[in-house]
């Protein structure tokens, strides 16, 4: 065995020690609290450091049925059908998570996302407004509401957004890639190359700069 896949081994080993350490702490919790909330989210945690998609929903469906008022439940819930694929079902518990915590920028962006997976491309816009209205200095929000533009075949509303973007990170190479690419599918060739020409100065070997030159 290499010394290289005896590493390998040590690490996952590691890993799988410090899941079980976890684990035991919060069944320690629920012991003395069957509705520890922070505990049940936390086993549903270690169930997907795991890959155990079962065992997260079990627990994330114990805290949310335990504790239906809250948000953090039902927006965990959320999160894990975002993360199964399940749009549906995630606009159903981001929903209720908002009714619950309706000023709560991450619950917005996970309506937002839920939305836009649906192709509900209206609803993505008017969640992802929100969310930058509750956190005008979040990069990754705008990012996200440019997006819904788009999709929404909105390419001035996406650039504007992505504009307000750099305006707070000169340098986000991510928001200078959406820029390039949607002015230029938009036509707006002289605005497209002006991005271009700064992702040239930020990264000029990166195979995604190259690809726009």
């Amino acid at each position: 065995k290499s010394r290289a896949a005896a590493m390998e081994g040590f690490d996952l080993d590691a890993a799988q020690d410090k899941f079980d350490a976890a684990a035991a702490n919060f069944q320690k919790a629920l012991e003395k609290d069957p509705k520890n909330l922070s505990a049940t989210l936390g086993l549903s945690g270690v169930a997907q450091a795991k890959g155990d998609v079962k065992e997260t929903q079990r627990w994330l469906d114990k805290a949310s049925a335990e504790h239906p008022q809250s948000a953090t439940a039902k927006l965990a819930l959320a999160q894990f059908y975002l993360r199964t694929g399940d749009a549906a079902k995630a606009r159903v518990e981001a929903d209720a998570a908002a009714k619950l915590a309706p000023d709560n920028a991450v619950v917005a962006t996970t309506q937002g996302l839920a939305a836009l997976t649906a192709r509900d491309n209206p609803g993505a816009v008017a969640s992802f407004e929100r969310a930058v209205e509750l956190a005008p200095r979040s990069v990754p929000y705008r990012l996200n509401l440019a997006r819904a533009y788009s999709a929404a075949r909105e390419p001035d509303k996406a650039l504007k957004t992505l504009d307000e973007a750099l305006k707070l990170e000169p340098e986000n190479f991510v928001a200078l890639t959406r820029a390039a690419t949607t002015a230029l599918a938009a036509g707006k060739f002289d605005a497209g190359q002006k991005y271009v020409a700064q992702m040239e100065k930020l990264q000029p070997e990166s195979p995604v700069t190259l690809a726009m030159l």
